[in-house]
């Protein structure tokens, strides 16, 4: 994120460049989940109200299809918002503007995308949705390029690329080289995590993600954490 902070570095890890919303459309977002859990659009104190709701009443306003309306913008309903102090701008814009300038850390995974996107896809339905994702204008070439192009069967594996190589790899690379380009002797670095780790899925309610390497499972092996769920490297058990 675009912080005015003093920070020393950044591990910006699996980040996905879906555009932050400015001030007024995140208080709109937050209204309109207020009034998905029951506590109204201009209730006075929609902190307690929240907070007497159940777990299951929270989650179930979180996913409605409501809150995911409106384009790219809200594929991730909860997200920074640009408020012009704390953080004072779009990631990419920044970086092309060298005003990224601390030291670096930043890649994605192999299969980023399919954890946000539909199990299965029909191909009526990916030619909907895709135009929500790259744009009308780039929705046609797009998908007439492979490996996205789909026009029977089950498109849901194209549409995870789509996800991965648009909203996760290609603009972090972006990210990564218009930043080394303005930060001089600041270090940027970028990975590209492709370890499937057998036997277990970081996402266990997520059964796509089985046998592929979705967004967040890195994290055991970035904070050196993979004994926690058996998966010890031969180092880690020495």
């Amino acid at each position: 994120e675009i912080y005015t902070l003093s920070l020393h570095d950044a591990l910006p890890i699996c980040n996905p460049f879906v555009p932050y919303k400015t001030l007024k459309d995140a208080s709109r977002l937050g209204a309109m989940f207020s009034d998905l859990v029951g506590c109204g659009w201009f209730w006075q104190n929609h902190a307690k109200c929240l907070r007497d709701k159940t777990p299951e009443e929270l989650v179930k306003a979180e996913n409605s299809v409501w809150l995911t309306l409106g384009g790219l913008q809200n594929l991730m309903a909860w997200a920074p918002a640009v408020d012009g102090e704390l953080i004072t701008g779009q990631p990419l814009a920044a970086a092309a503007a060298g005003k990224l300038s601390v030291p670096m850390v930043l890649g994605t995974n192999l299969d980023e995308g399919t954890l946000f996107m539909p199990a299965t896809l029909k191909p009526w339905e990916y030619d909907l949705l895709l135009p929500k994702i790259v744009g009308k204008s780039h929705a046609r070439k797009v998908r007439d390029t492979a490996p996205y192009t789909c026009s029977q069967g089950d498109c849901a594996t194209q549409m995870a690329q789509v996800a991965t190589d648009y909203l996760f790899t290609c603009p972090n690379r972006y990210l990564a080289v218009q930043a080394a380009a303005a930060a001089g002797a600041k270090p940027i670095y970028i990975y590209h995590f492709t370890q499937v780790t057998k036997n277990f899925n970081f996402w266990p309610g997520v059964t796509k993600c089985e046998g592929k390497v979705c967004h967040g499972d890195e994290l055991p092996y970035v904070f050196h954490t993979p004994q926690e769920i058996g998966r010890a490297s031969c180092r880690e058990r020495v």
